[in-house]
């Protein structure tokens, strides 16, 4: 190892050339053994000549003795690459190395990118001699560490020959591109996939406008009441059969009132508009109290929006088309039967049943003579409304509708097989 080192530090005074040690004097590695200098540096550069603005490299390498009683402490501050300057060359960038350590020697070495700026064309220019401060520390038997005065080590010149900005076999100034054609390829596939993405950002772009735009269409639209759908049939009769329900179990607390006949009038004209296929009116109805006449029912999913449901159908309106208001239902409540009626299977009757006790509950609930209208005839209106509902919520079922559409299909088949066959076949449609 010490002839390793030794062969360093000669390789080093040799490429340093000129360099000499300021005010400093050789020193023993080891007792006994042959003197050496303290500090011993040298640089290179990775090119001998360049052109104005051309990047190349200087590596700076010293050589410091290290052992177990001396140690050479070089100012590494100075040698920082955001430190050192070198004019005429500017100091790029610049990084540290590793340092290498044997048995006496520890080697330092950096790394600069420099570059010339200056006019000198043609010529010679030199880096300027680079001054290394160092320190040496003694250790005594003690372990005591005995640091010497500061002192330099002069680095001699480099020479560095400065060209033209171009050969001077150049019959232009313009550079040649240095793109190859992987690079030229992957720059168009990189287009090509930034193209696609942009195309898809673009579709989805125009669908958020148009879904914007078609948002603001509908909320300046003016919309029927009765035409939005924001509960199912099915949902508004459950929510009606709670309420008649619910009327039912109040009454037998509180009896009849004309707060609770009005529940129950409202709860019947829903029905009445499902029996006589009218339509009922919905609206929005989140944190908005109802009035009189409107059942709160909760919407579909996924939105949930509570919608307030009502019907403008009353007793003296025909409930459905085509029948005429009983004579029950056009006579006043003292007129109006107060037996159970017997069970009636027609829709005319079931019509019928329906108009009598609604306007048995009007009469309750907004009648100048509403205590004449007995408890009995309002419990019996209860049981019609409820009968009714529970009709309809069958009927509006999803099996039920299916076998009305089915049995729909076979009576149009059956029609027009009758209607092929032709005259004087039974059934047949004959002709005058």
């Amino acid at each position: 190892m010490g002839s390793v080192t030794f062969a360093l530090a000669s390789w080093g005074a040799a490429a340093a050339g000129l360099a000499q040690p300021a005010g400093s004097t050789a020193i023993a590695a080891t007792p006994g053994a042959v003197t050496v200098e303290p500090i011993e540096c040298w640089w290179r550069t990775t090119t001998g000549a360049v052109r104005v603005g051309e990047l190349f490299t200087l590596v700076l390498t010293c050589s410091v003795v290290e052992t177990a009683s001396t140690t050479v402490v070089p100012d590494r501050s100075r040698l920082d690459p955001g430190v050192l300057q070198v004019p005429p060359f500017e100091v790029v960038r610049g990084t540290q190395g590793n340092d290498v350590q044997t048995d006496t020697r520890r080697f330092l070495q950096y790394e600069y990118t420099l570059r010339y700026l200056g006019e000198d064309f043609g010529k010679d220019v030199g880096l300027p001699p680079l001054t290394i401060s160092y320190r040496v520390q003694s250790r005594m038997q003690q372990d005591a560490a005995v640091e010497g005065r500061e002192r330099q080590y002069i680095l001699p010149a480099r020479m560095i020959r400065i060209l033209s900005l171009v050969p001077a076999v150049a019959t232009d100034i313009r550079d040649q591109p240095g793109d190859t054609f992987r690079e030229i390829e992957g720059r168009r596939f990189r287009a090509n996939v930034l193209r696609v993405i942009a195309g898809f950002l673009y579709v989805a772009g125009a669908l958020v406008v148009v879904s914007g735009f078609t948002r603001v269409v509908r909320r300046r639209r003016p919309l029927n009441p009765a035409a939005v759908t924001l509960a199912s049939d099915g949902a508004i009769l459950r929510r009606v059969s709670e309420e008649l329900g619910e009327v039912r179990r109040l009454r037998g607390f509180e009896g009849w009132t004309d707060s609770l006949a009005a529940r129950a009038l409202a709860a019947l004209r829903i029905v009445a508009a499902y029996a006589g296929s009218h339509p009922v009116t919905q609206v929005r109805g989140d944190d908005i109290k109802p009035s009189d006449g409107q059942l709160v029912v909760s919407g579909r999913w996924p939105r949930r929006h509570a919608a307030l449901v009502s019907a403008s159908v009353t007793s003296k309106r025909t409930v459905v088309s085509g029948v005429p208001p009983s004579p029950s239902a056009m006579a006043g409540p003292s007129e109006a039967p107060s037996a159970k009626t017997e069970s009636r299977t027609s829709g005319a009757g079931r019509a019928a049943d329906l108009e009598g006790a609604m306007s048995r509950l009007a009469s309750k609930a907004y009648g100048r003579d509403a205590g004449a209208v007995n408890d009995a005839d309002l419990d019996e209106a209860l049981d019609v409304g409820a009968r009714a509902a529970d009709r309809s919520r069958r009927e509006r079922t999803w099996r039920a509708t299916k076998l009305r559409a089915m049995a729909t299909a076979a009576r149009l088949s059956a029609f027009a097989h009758r209607a092929s066959d032709g005259p004087g076949t039974t059934g047949g449609v004959t002709r005058s």
